[in-house]
């Protein structure tokens, strides 16, 4: 199996210990979604679960799931394991803030150097409590600088 995609009404409720037993149960998966139509409940999912990705999952191209940012791991750098093939992660509603906004997309950039692309979803909670303004009625955009590259989140 390379292809998992899990699309369902209220979203998926995961942790970090069931991340890491699907990463594990699907060592040649290559995308990856799990989808909610109407929004995930508050993910239990930390950032830290990414790391099952880059142990488990060599081939993994495409990831789509919601996670909480907000909070970095105390040993969030003591990823030494990189995963080359990650090109493109939708992080759909997870909600981060601004001042780990930063230290997390260092973290992708040293994890998944071939990461080209990140994406939030439209009416994320991606900056937490914050309002962020917009120009001209659009959604509001968020840009980061992550390994010598311009990476947007929209």
């Amino acid at each position: 199996m390379t292809s998992v995609i899990i699309h369902l009404v209220t979203g998926v409720d995961l942790d970090d210990d069931t991340v890491e037993a699907m990463a594990r149960s699907w060592r040649r998966v290559e995308r990856l979604e799990l989808q909610a139509q109407f929004g995930n409940p508050a993910p239990r999912a930390s950032v830290g679960c990414l790391r099952a990705f880059v142990k488990y999952c060599p081939n993994l191209v495409g990831l789509y799931m919601t996670f909480d940012a907000r909070v970095i791991p105390p040993s969030l750098d003591e990823s030494p394991i990189i995963q080359k093939s990650l090109e493109s992660l939708i992080v759909a509603t997870s909600p981060i803030e601004v001042e780990s906004a930063q230290s997390i997309a260092e973290f992708m950039a040293g994890v998944f150097p071939s990461l080209k692309d990140v994406r939030i979803m439209p009416g994320s909670r991606a900056m937490g409590p914050r309002n962020m303004s917009s120009r001209n009625g659009r959604e509001p955009t968020l840009t980061f600088v992550v390994g010598g590259r311009s990476s947007l989140f929209c």
